[in-house]
């Protein structure tokens, strides 16, 4: 199994085993025990694991893999553990991935030495950087036998982790915020097309019913329970609205529709459709829009669409006012896997003979979501082929059809990550911004696995603006082990800026955070949560690091935290609005943990009377189970209590210390 393993992975390489961008069935976290199996006899989980993983289809044997690992004797068997580690790297569950190979490295290197290096890809792939390029190396050192064919692909990944190393840390001109939850949806988001005010985009949701996974002696045939659908959302006001669907042909329900590209000229769609089966053939298709009304899709010539091959990505162009449709094809005669090409339309409206961009931005792996952007004649695509960061990355190349092109150059961090990167495309309305999709390991939405594609848009900054390096570790307070942890920053108006998930060593940047205050609120599984103010000053005008380390304290009964940034008008139990991030951490924190319940305390400094302080410290107590009561917490999940000025965690000799006595403190009562 393990030379069946290697030779998907070279494929996967040079050839795209899986289209996750285009298909984007990489959502099964959620709703794979709805899949039903069906065959003549009774199969035990490891003979179906081991079917669907020769198939391909990974997502779906993972829960039988994972069935199977559950059992007690099987629990070190490392075929399985390597199959199933194989299984979440191409769902692109980068941390479960990389805790199989950890694993194997661990306990049984010398019969997989292979995991050296693809625990290395998962944490460049999470942008760990410095472990990746340590085990790397360790791959490259090792004596005993080895897989060759990983050589090259661990030699380029080695040299991309030192440069992105060195960059990572830098301050950048561009600055990723991932769009709101009116575009960004569960399951995947990609596949965009900005023009004016409006946004299409591709999403992925679950099919009606159970569609069954079919399995026969020799193939396996496969309905998907997602599938994927042209949506829009506009701006209006500054913000974007709930998208909406976009029929298209909806008789063929389980067909793909995905990769929509708008031509504003001509009122005309765009996009591609994808079998829902074990071909994943896909072909181009355009269909006027007119009135909020798409018509019956049009399928392109052969020409466009080639038999016996995909065609997708489609994205216009005209130049020298002739219509030029870049599209991505796998079709024979290409440089590699999937390559891109351009096609120039007649006077007759269809387009002629497609022609491949040439090895400047091709390669012998895989370039696709093609853009090319009018006002400043640049071509930009994805490619895993051209030198990057790691996976899918962006580049862009100078020049036309007509003119030819210039060598693809990388765009920077943080436009690029160690993730996929893909779908980028210039915004018409404002120069300096622009958007992409990508499962970025840092900035995930929500604490989604990194299998699910999600829409950010990109600002240009301006010259000379200045900004700080937000960077740390989250540790546990007792072990000081690293965690995988969320941090996320507001500002004083409870409005969210930016987050990012720590990598395997506990380390979390966030960049471009301009001089204000800033509430950091961070969250990790079986873990207290932890909110601070934390104040970003300029320094002499010029972009800094800042370091903020955490700790965070198990769970456990007993378990006391303080909420220092819950803040109360002057001799007033009412809220200040600064207070939300914290106490919305603390819904979610009991939304999460749905058995546990707590005290929340309020503590005062020595200053007034000891009746009055105790007073005001149960009020404001109150005020706080009130507000999460509110808020649909259950209130016998709730107590409170004021402690006054019996408790002061330091003396009241300082006025700054007096700040730290004045506090609200949350207690694990039951757990």
């Amino acid at each position: 199994m393990a030379n069946f393993v290697l030779f998907n992975f070279i494929m996967h390489r040079l050839r795209l085993i899986i289209p996750l961008f285009i298909i984007s069935v990489s959502l099964f976290s959620q709703d794979i025990g709805t899949i039903i199996h069906e065959n003549t006899g009774k199969s035990t989980n490891l003979q179906v694991a081991e079917q669907l993983f020769r198939f391909g289809l990974f997502y779906e044997a993972i829960p039988f893999y994972e069935a199977v690992l559950a059992e007690k004797s099987s629990r070190y068997n490392y075929p399985l553990l390597f199959n199933l580690a194989e299984c979440y790297r191409h769902c692109r569950y980068y941390a479960k991935a990389y805790s199989l190979y950890k694993k194997l490295t661990d306990y049984a290197v010398t019969r997989y030495p292979q995991s050296l290096a693809l625990m290395a890809w998962m944490e460049q792939s999470m942008e760990n950087y410095e472990e990746a390029i340590k085990h790397y190396q360790a791959f490259l050192d090792y004596t005993l036998d080895k897989p060759t064919e990983l050589i090259p692909f661990a030699q380029q990944q080695l040299i991309a982790c030192k440069i992105v190393q060195k960059k990572i840390n830098q301050p950048s001109a561009y600055k990723t915020t991932i769009l709101p939850a009116t575009v960004n949806k569960q399951y995947s988001n990609y596949g965009l097309s900005p023009t004016g005010q409006r946004l299409w985009l591709t999403g992925t949701k679950t099919t009606t019913g159970n569609k069954k996974i079919m399995i026969e002696s020799t193939r396996g045939k496969y309905h998907s329970l997602f599938i994927n659908r042209i949506y829009y959302t506009d701006l209006k006001s500054a913000r974007w609205q709930n998208r909406v669907e976009a029929t298209i042909n909806p008789d063929k329900e389980y067909n793909h529709v995905s990769s929509p590209f708008y031509d504003n000229k001509d009122s005309v769609l765009y996009f591609t459709i994808c079998n829902n089966d074990s071909t994943t053939s896909c072909n181009i298709y355009r269909s006027n829009y007119r009135k909020n009304r798409l018509d019956v899709p049009e399928k392109l010539n052969t020409h466009i669409n080639s038999a016996g091959s995909s065609s997708r990505h489609p994205a216009i162009c005209y130049i020298h006012n002739k219509r030029i449709l870049f599209f991505s094809s796998d079709r024979y005669g290409g440089q590699g896997g999937f390559d891109i090409y351009y096609s120039i339309a007649g006077n007759n409206d269809e387009f002629g003979n497609a022609i491949n961009a040439g090895n400047v931005i091709n390669t012998p792996e895989n370039e696709i979501t093609p853009f090319f952007d009018m006002l400043h004649n640049t071509l930009y695509f994805s490619s895993t082929g051209h030198y990057g960061y790691g996976n899918y990355d962006i580049f862009k190349s100078t020049g036309n059809p007509v003119s030819g092109f210039s060598i693809a150059q990388n765009l920077p961090y943080p436009i690029n990550s160690g993730a996929d990167d893909y779908f980028f495309a210039a915004w018409s309305q404002d120069t300096n911004r622009f958007f992409l999709s990508s499962n970025r390991y840092q900035n995930k939405f929500k604490n989604e696995e990194t299998c699910c594609d999600k829409i950010y848009s990109i600002e240009k900054l301006p010259v000379n603006t200045f900004s700080s390096l937000f960077t740390g570790t989250v540790t546990d307070i007792a072990t000081s082990e690293p965690l995988i942890a969320l941090v996320q920053i507001y500002d004083t108006l409870n409005h969210f800026l930016d987050s990012a998930q720590t990598t395997t060593n506990g380390k979390y940047i966030i960049r471009n955070i301009f001089p204000h205050i800033i509430i950091t609120v961070v969250s990790a599984r079986g873990y207290l949560f932890n909110v601070e103010k934390t104040i970003i000053n300029s320094e002499s005008n010029k972009s800094h690091t800042i370091i903020k380390n955490f700790k965070l304290q198990k769970i456990e009964q007993g378990a006391t935290t303080i909420l220092r940034n819950i803040y109360f008008e002057t001799d007033s139990t009412a809220l200040q609005v600064q207070s939300f991030p914290a106490l919305n951490q603390i819904i979610s924190f009991l939304n999460s943990y749905p058995t546990l319940k707590i005290e929340i305390s309020g503590h005062t400094d020595n200053t007034g009377t000891n009746d009055y302080n105790n007073r005001l410290s149960e009020l404001r107590a109150k005020s706080v189970v009130d507000y999460l009561i509110s808020n649909n917490i259950d209130s016998l999940r709730l107590s409170y209590c004021g402690y006054g000025s019996s408790r002061p965690v330091v003396t009241n000799t300082t006025a700054e210390n007096r700040g730290l006595n004045r506090r609200v403190e949350f207690k694990i009562i039951e757990f």
